[in-house]
């Protein structure tokens, strides 16, 4: 199916997804406050780490290390929390979960450099000189573009879009390690082992590497970036669509049509299409397909130069300062496209059908909160349940909190929220934005047969 059809089946989402549910509350502590418990937040990561990878002759000391620090943490977090409810202030815990994570000191150089590592795949690197370890840096997840002869190698690639702009200092530039076993725009058969083998390489050049990344250096975990060159735009979207609470903006230097890759979960979900005469028609195609979703998730620029679009560093660089993330937005689609990978920001799919079944039949989870009426609106299909990671940012948890489920009331519900359960969602996925203190999970209702028609057609039954 291409692109003209894909148009006609995407549901246009009213609301922007990327906006605040409510005004920004005021902080309950002081900054000093604030610094101390993002200090002991720091410790106790830092020894839940070290515990995570001892061996067993270290373990029980590692373990006591551990305990001792979330104990600190604890009796510190009760004694600023008595008559201040920090757990229920996302100013505070944006504060003291920021930059939360300790990293060793690095010095950059601005040179592209190869970094082998043990258990993460080989990346290439730019790392800007004035990285500090314990700055969180943007970064730009790079994906080389691709000509006959396969990929471009990596020196040639950076020499070609990023080196010789200004910019690219402010930014830690990743070139994953691509053979041309790899390749990205082909769409793959998922129902087909080669296919997810094939599928399974791709995640692993995207995530293995910035998963190896993350564990280095001190990224901006609000502001990653995917820049995408020629063999590799289509599966942009496919890859964003994985996951699009992590990317704050993607950026594709040749677009091409993703064929019928379902594209609703992607709104508001900043994307940068550089267009050229070679690639016009499509590039305004998928603009209109992204906007459909909600206004502004497309920007179309005139690229400047031959391809890869070199002259057009500053204006990508430029465009990249003007978008965060926002993992705490209002408004949640996940229509996924893949049989596992069935999340969106703070909404995620249980049990749910199967890709296989017909296009019209394939899962679909919509959630919009709204704190003023402090609910959760949910229309779904082909999904049994779902869980929602909850968070005072578009919800007050002090209150009952009502959910309509493809137009049902359910009963009212509360919810307590919970310090170990926001420090595990911070910690588990390394992420500083997972500030949720709570989740709740929701069986959808079951349509009841109605009982009053007869089986065999539908007349009432005789009384």
């Amino acid at each position: 199916m291409s692109l003209s059809i894909t148009l006609s089946l995407t549901v246009c989402l009213l609301s922007p997804q990327d906006q605040p549910a409510t005004e920004t509350p005021a902080a309950l502590l002081a900054k000093g406050d604030q610094e101390s418990l993002r200090s002991k937040v720091q410790d106790y990561f830092k020894a839940r780490t070290a515990n995570q990878s001892a061996d067993d002759a270290r373990r029980e000391g590692t373990r006591k290390r551990e305990e001792a620090a979330k104990d600190k943490l604890r009796k510190d977090w009760d004694g600023k929390s008595a008559k201040k409810n920090i757990l229920g202030n996302a100013v505070d815990l944006r504060a003291i979960f920021t930059n939360c994570f300790e990293f060793e000191r690095q010095y950059g150089t601005g040179d592209l450099r190869n970094i082998k590592t043990k258990d993460w795949p080989t990346y290439d690197l730019v790392l800007p000189k004035k990285y500090r370890a314990d700055v969180p840096m943007p970064t730009v997840l790079v994906l080389r573009g691709q000509d006959d002869k396969g990929w471009t190698s990596p020196l040639d690639w950076y020499a070609a879009t990023w080196k010789s702009a200004v910019e690219a200092g402010d930014f830690t530039l990743v070139l994953p390690a691509l053979d041309n076993a790899i390749d990205f725009d082909p769409v793959v058969d998922l129902t087909k082992p080669e296919g997810e083998a094939a599928d399974l390489a791709r995640r692993l050049a995207v995530w293995g590497t910035l998963g190896g990344l993350g564990q280095a250096l001190n990224l901006d975990r609000d502001r990653i970036y995917l820049d995408c060159g020629k063999g590799s735009g289509g599966y942009a979207f496919r890859i964003a669509t994985y996951a699009p609470h992590f990317f704050a903006g993607v950026v594709i230097r040749y677009p091409t049509d993703p064929g019928d890759l379902r594209l609703d979960s992607l709104a508001g979900v900043p994307f940068l299409l550089l267009r050229s005469p070679e690639t016009k028609d499509v590039c305004d195609r998928l603009a209109e397909a992204l906007n459909k979703l909600a206004a502004g998730t497309a920007t179309v620029l005139d690229a400047k130069g031959a391809y890869p679009h070199a002259d057009s560093a500053s204006d990508i660089a430029a465009w990249c300062h003007g978008r965060a993330r926002n993992l705490l937005r209002p408004h949640v689609v996940v229509a996924n496209t893949h049989d596992v990978m069935k999340r969106a920001f703070w909404a995620s799919m249980g049990t749910a059908e199967s890709l296989t079944v017909p296009v019209d039949q394939r899962p679909r989870l919509e959630v919009v909160a709204d704190r003023g009426a402090n609910k959760v609106t949910v229309t779904c299909r082909g999904v049994s349940d779902f869980t929602l990671l909850l968070s005072d940012a578009f919800l007050d948890l002090d209150k009952e909190i009502t959910a309509i489920i493809n137009g049902k009331a359910q009963p009212p519900f509360k919810v307590d929220r919970s310090l170990n359960k926001l420090l595990d969602n911070v910690f588990k996925k390394r992420d500083p934005g997972m500030l949720f203190s709570t989740e709740k999970t929701f069986v959808v209702p079951v349509e009841k047969a109605d009982k009053s028609k007869d089986a065999k057609g539908d007349s009432p039954t005789p009384k």
